[in-house]
């Protein structure tokens, strides 16, 4: 581990290299549903005084995922979650206002862990790890045009594990046994702050595992999150990564994650 009791990132991690082109979200390709409302008509003026569109990270049943530069501030970059669509009814703006009182949530501290006055590092190589490092954070959240819900979160700069997996995988590789160890360490150290504030993800697969510019994972898209305990409501995350447990029942237990 370093001094900071984190482990040290994998050079495998580290190596893979951001996107070297974004496509701006108002040219993006017609991937998006016909019902799906314009990206210019989505944002409002709060969104364009504070940002430059930097292009679309991806796309989701409900929302875009699309990189931003700060204008005060061009040095730093974050991810914004655009909503597709405004809220129709009561029901649908529990459902979005859910992930960022998730997020929200999940910025806090576990008690006994390695930060002890706010930071998200620890400064003794003794204490335990601020297991917040694995969680991808939230900087706001903001409503305009009539309802459409904006989240603006930490930016993964070297992408996912779906784009390290696809890197290797284009490449006839593997990843070394170093890197996939240390990918299975810090995803569950995401996981034991998640389910130590009572949340279960549901969603955990490749592509919501997103790695950011020091090479470290974090766990995003908190879009099927809920408490544990909860009862089925309905919604649930990739088939093809659905754990076992979300179908034998009906009510959501961290080894659904």
């Amino acid at each position: 581990t370093t001094s900071s009791g984190r482990p040290p990132c994998a050079p495998s991690l580290t190596s893979l290299s951001s996107p070297s082109t974004y496509t701006p979200v108002s040219a993006a390709p017609a991937s998006t549903p016909a019902t799906a409302v314009s990206a210019g008509a989505r944002r409002g003026p709060q969104f364009n005084l504070d940002f430059i569109d930097e292009g679309l990270l991806g796309s989701g049943v409900f929302a875009d995922v699309i990189r931003v530069r700060e204008k005060a501030n061009p040095e730093r970059m974050w991810a914004v979650k655009m909503m597709r669509n405004p809220y129709k009814n009561g029901k649908e703006k529990q459902r979005v206002l859910a992930e960022m009182l998730v997020m929200k949530r999940l910025r806090r501290n576990l008690p006994g862990s390695g930060a002890n006055s706010g930071s998200s590092s620890s400064s003794s190589s003794s204490a335990v790890s601020d297991f917040r490092d694995y969680v991808a954070k939230i900087h706001r959240a903001w409503q305009e045009n009539g309802g459409f819900f904006f989240l603006q979160m930490e930016l993964a700069e070297r992408g996912s594990l779906k784009d390290l997996f696809q890197l290797y995988g284009g490449q006839g590789r593997r990843l070394p046994d170093g890197t996939v160890w240390q990918i299975c360490r810090q995803v569950a150290s995401g996981l034991a702050h998640i389910h130590g504030h009572g949340i279960v993800h549901l969603d955990i697969k490749p592509a919501n595992l997103l790695i950011n510019k020091v090479g470290q994972v974090m766990i995003g898209d908190f879009g099927l999150a809920t408490d544990i305990g909860e009862v089925d409501d309905g919604h649930e995350g990739d088939q093809h990564f659905m754990a076992p447990e979300i179908l034998s029942s009906q009510a959501r237990r961290p080894s659904a994650d």
